[in-house]
């Protein structure tokens, strides 16, 4: 602008650019390291207040093997990660504090169902001659809750065994 009584006033507005998150990596066997390949990665959101809600979504087969997620700043996420014949696997992501451009890179691991091994779950407790849960043992009971609902095609068989503590006095 030209002002009579002074000189051109220069003005410069500068857009701030959206900060480019990457996240990306492979997902491996949790004992030989090898990467795998045919199957699904995913990433939610965590918040506490609107609730967790998957962003994307991609599905590795062929020779795909690397996923690759944009991310925004300032958030936290889940990243998961599911194949046939293997447990579904997540790991937290943060962004919070970053400024500038980045590339995070995560590999993920996926342990393998081994079938027909039976698998001990300590601490499920049962009162003493009924079939009712204690309430301690709901610890327990809720993280196999977890592994069932991240892990739906798992099949299962659940079986129990009394104690030979106060034997003498069930019978």
């Amino acid at each position: 602008l030209d002002y009579e009584n002074c000189c051109n006033d220069i003005y410069e507005f500068v857009k701030n650019r959206p900060v480019e998150i990457v996240l990306k990596g492979l997902v491996r066997d949790e004992e030989s390291k090898e990467v795998l390949k045919d199957l699904k990665v995913s990433v939610d959101t965590l918040d506490f207040i609107k609730g967790n809600r998957t962003v994307a979504s991609q599905s590795l087969s062929g020779d795909t093997v690397m996923f690759s997620f944009q991310l925004a700043p300032n958030a936290k996420y889940k990243l998961i990660a599911s194949k046939e014949d293997y447990f579904t696997n997540d790991i937290a992501i943060s962004t919070m504090g970053i400024k500038e451009a980045d590339t995070l890179e995560r590999d993920i691991f996926l342990k393998e169902v081994v079938k027909d091994v039976a698998i001990t779950i300590p601490n499920i407790y049962y009162d003493y001659d009924k079939a009712t849960v204690r309430v301690q043992s709901e610890k327990a009971l809720d993280s196999l809750v977890q592994v069932l609902k991240d892990n739906p095609t798992l099949i299962i068989e659940i079986g129990a065994h009394r104690s030979e503590e106060h034997t003498s006095e069930l019978q």
